[in-house]
């Protein structure tokens, strides 16, 4: 069996696209993909989402194919999807880097 879960229908491998790091206390979305090109509109149309986090909490609807979230404090957050399409399971995963706004710098201008 693939990585993160399939099976039967290995052509829909989903993917989680999220960003590779955040600030703490801002709002990030994460996307599913669901195969390439050649999915058919109706399975994708008809896939069911759950998503869960680590880390961090949901702010947005944890059933759809994407995922509004926030990290209050630095670490790691770990997103993971349930995903059913076309009669097989999917279980996809994702980290996020979470970073202090006085850790990541500050931005000045030339005077």
């Amino acid at each position: 069996m693939p990585p993160g879960g399939g099976g039967q229908n290995s052509t829909l491998a989903p993917t989680i696209n999220a960003p590779s790091g955040i600030l703490s206390g801002t709002n990030a979305s994460a996307t599913i993909t669901l195969g390439g090109n050649n999915v058919d509109p109706a399975i994708v149309a008809g896939a069911a989402y759950q998503w869960s986090i680590s880390g961090g909490r949901i702010v947005g609807d944890a059933r759809s194919a994407t995922v509004t979230f926030v990290a209050d404090t630095p670490g790691t957050v770990t997103l993971a999807a349930t995903i059913g399409a076309d009669g097989t399971s999917f279980s996809p995963t994702a980290n996020v880097t979470v970073i202090a706004a006085d850790t990541a710098g500050k931005v000045t201008s030339p005077a």
